[in-house]
């Protein structure tokens, strides 16, 4: 998860502006296998209408599936809820009474329920999609950040929820963002386009760096009114760019889409030929908001100028970009495979030759093949080659089978989400087969549960810890002797290698949080930690909780493994919910078994591990203290 990075933070406002950022698509705050409403409802929905009958062999599936939605009604902040009743509450009565019939005696008991439960579902969808539930659930995320005692999970998922139902309204993530934070950063444009969205356009556009004068409430309202508005009619124009292109000559057209030489746009801006006839009239009504440093800065990039038309769109830059790139596919069809032609980050939105939004031009991201330098590959085959790969024979069939079990690891994360679920959970059932002969999803309860556990807490202590040290010259008024003094106790050196002293974070956390400035995220995520871990007895509250989301994502796991197995309804959203949870429990398994083999045997070290998890759990509440409570054999 991304945090924001901002210099000291002075109201809450500045954290509200935090949560209303989208910068790119990775950009959620709660963890990734916590399933919210929108995600809830979509699968309820898809096994609503799924044709599968109502008896008891989808009993567990059903019980999952609704254990999600109701857990994730509890998350839904007042003001969504208000806009969301009283189908929410209806729905959650009435799907609640969906297993209680699911017998093999009560199938058209079921049915009949399931039917109404699914109309409902679709009205609810209905009204989550629309301006209105935008606006309720931004309004949740604004009272979260004026309360600096709301929990950093509530806050986390109802921040994330606001930005999926944007998305499900139809809005465009960035042009969103783009508007709030500039009302709530003192953007005297940014209040322009509000006001322009509920009818106000007599108003001249201010200057590019102009000031507004609204008072907090008044940001507050005008965003919330904003958010609530619907797109009003206008002629949209919508500028992208490519980079690695060419076109025969300066300007070509192709439809709806026109395209530019790069050059020439730059040249005709600069120049402020405004009376050229290639300059599109829409540009030369955007300065000074747009000049010659908004161009992309790579060589070789064409625009495309697309038109829509005149409509009331919600997300012009999508539409723009399904043109645009459509046009481009069939120039490659035609024209050969070829990996140029890249479709670049940003944006230029005109509404009636006015400038409504831009996002930079920049390239899209390209993951880099890892410098040989820091590649640790040869260093492990080294470093193990006296211990687990003395075991790596043509006779030590175990041994063997892990081998095997580890390219399937590696080649699963080459797969469609479904193919790579079922092969992490084929890595787990093969394991739970050679350990203990127990079903996979009830071998995961015996042997990973209370690990996971620990590893959620140790997880979020040393990545916020981590990142809190090398936010204190930002986010804090510490003299430099004050941060060097945190650091040198959190941060340990050994054999070249940083890590975090687990012990030493849980001592100053505290520190931390009196330190950080109040309105930011981080602070947030401090201050909830010193909540949870401020004793043995808060300690096993948080596993508490955490031991319910496992639950849940474990049950999830088995529902959609299922599915892709034998057929059933399946989701992106809910794909994603259990990818990384299954990758990462079919890496616990691998990593006993290897363990095992090099020493004392796969059952053997599977048993070990098991009792330290379950010694861990059973001894919190009777540790003396939260540092052993956590790390009892430090």
């Amino acid at each position: 998860m991304e945090m924001p990075s901002s210099a000291v933070q002075a109201s809450w406002l500045d954290e509200l502006r935090d949560a209303s950022r989208w910068v790119n698509h990775d950009q959620w705050w709660a963890s990734e296998y916590t399933v919210d409403i929108s995600l809830a409802l979509v699968e309820l929905r898809a096994w609503l209408s799924h044709f599968r009958p109502y008896d008891n062999k989808q009993k567990s599936g059903w019980i999952s599936v609704i254990s999600d939605f109701k857990r994730a009604s509890i998350f839904v902040g007042p003001h969504l809820r208000t806009a969301l009743e009283p189908e929410l509450s209806t729905l959650i009565s009435e799907v609640g009474a969906l297993p209680n019939g699911l017998e093999k005696d009560k199938p058209a008991a079921s049915a009949v329920a399931g039917s109404r439960a699914s109309m409902t579902a679709e009205a609810l969808n209905a009204k989550l999609c629309t301006p209105t539930s935008v606006a309720a659930a931004w309004r949740d995320v604004a009272d979260d950040c004026r309360e600096s005692a709301t929990d950093f999970d509530d806050a986390s998922q109802r921040r994330d929820l606001f930005w999926r139902i944007v998305v499900a309204s139809g809005a465009n993530r960035r042009e969103v963002a783009n508007v709030v934070t500039g009302v709530l950063g003192n953007s005297a444009s940014s209040v322009h386009e509000a006001k322009r969205r509920l009818g106000d356009t007599s108003a001249p556009r201010p200057s590019r760096n102009e000031n507004s004068n609204l008072s907090e409430s008044e940001k507050v309202e005008l965003c919330a009114q904003f958010l609530a508005a619907p797109p009003r009619v206008g002629r949209h124009v919508v500028w992208l760019a490519f980079d690695k292109a060419r076109i025969p000559s300066m300007v070509v057209n192709f439809g709806a889409v026109t395209f530019y030489w790069g050059e020439l746009l730059k040249s005709l801006v600069e120049a402020r030929k405004n009376d050229d006839p290639r300059f599109p009239v829409e540009l030369t009504r955007a300065d000074p908001w747009f000049t010659i440093e908004d161009f992309a800065e790579e060589p070789d990039v064409v625009y495309a100028r697309v038109e829509l038309g005149s409509a009331a769109l919600h997300d012009a830059p999508a539409m723009a970009s399904r043109l645009a790139e459509g046009a481009v596919s069939i120039g490659k069809f035609y024209g050969g495979a070829t990996k140029n032609w890249n479709a670049m980050s940003g944006f230029l939105h005109f509404v009636d030759d006015e400038l409504f939004s831009m996002s930079p031009f920049t390239p899209s991201f390209e993951m880099p093949g890892r410098d040989l330098s820091i590649d640790y590959t040869g260093d492990e085959i080294d470093a193990k080659g006296q211990t687990i790969g003395a075991s790596l024979t043509p006779s030590n069939g175990d041994m063997l089978t892990v081998v095997d079990a580890v390219q399937l690891w590696r080649e699963a994360s080459d797969q469609q989400p479904a193919a790579a679920i079922a092969q992490y959970v084929q890595i787990i059932e093969h394991i739970a087969s050679r350990v203990d002969h127990y079903a996979w999803y009830e071998y995961l309860q015996l042997n990973m549960r209370f690990r996971w556990i620990r590893s959620n807490i140790e997880g979020a202590l040393g990545e916020t810890a981590y990142q809190a040290i090398h936010r204190l010259d930002t986010e804090t008024g510490l003299t430099a002797h004050a941060k060097e003094s945190l650091r040198r106790r959190v941060l340990q050196y050994r054999d070249g290698t940083r890590s975090i002293n687990m012990l030493e974070a849980v001592a100053v956390l505290r520190e931390i949080d009196v330190a950080l400035s109040p309105f930011t995220l981080m602070a947030r995520r401090v201050r909830s930690l010193v909540r949870w871990l401020a004793s043995p007895a808060t300690i096993a509250d948080r596993c508490d909780v955490i031991d319910l989301e496992w639950e849940l994502t474990r049950a999830r796991l088995q529902r959609i493994r299922n599915c892709v197995a034998h057929g059933g309804p399946l989701s992106e959203a809910g794909m994603r919910s259990v990818s990384a949870f299954s990758r990462q429990l079919a890496a616990w398994s691998i990593s006993a078994c290897i363990s095992g083999v090099a020493d004392k045997g796969i059952i053997e070290e599977h048993a070990d591990r098991k009792k330290a998890s379950d010694d861990w759990r059973a001894g919190i509440r009777s540790s003396p203290n939260s540092g052993i409570a956590l790390f009892p054999r430090s």
